[in-house]
């Protein structure tokens, strides 16, 4: 695993710690949550323990929703860069 893919890694399970304090805080269940989101148990299941290497925008915003919280509020602070990093701009 390359230092880009263990960060974010990382930024997946803090998606996920996130998710599961705000479900945790409005004393809802694993179960309460999917089904109102309308996001499989399995999806589900994989974004909250940080082990869903692509979660689904759709997916994050639903459960955002249901949480009534923002969106940003689910994710890290920081994210570690995704584009080439060494490119210079043209002029």
């Amino acid at each position: 695993m390359t230092n880009r893919e263990e960060t974010w890694s990382e930024c997946l399970r803090i998606t996920g710690k996130h998710i599961r304090q705000a479900r945790e805080a409005r004393n809802m269940t694993v179960e309460e949550l999917f089904r109102k989101s309308n996001v499989s148990e399995d999806e589900y299941r994989r974004i909250e323990a940080g082990n869903d290497p692509n979660p689904d925008l759709r997916s994050i915003v639903a459960i955002a929703q249901t949480l009534r919280t923002p969106v940003d509020g689910l994710l890290p602070a920081r994210w570690p860069s995704l584009g080439a990093e060494d490119q210079t701009p043209e002029a």
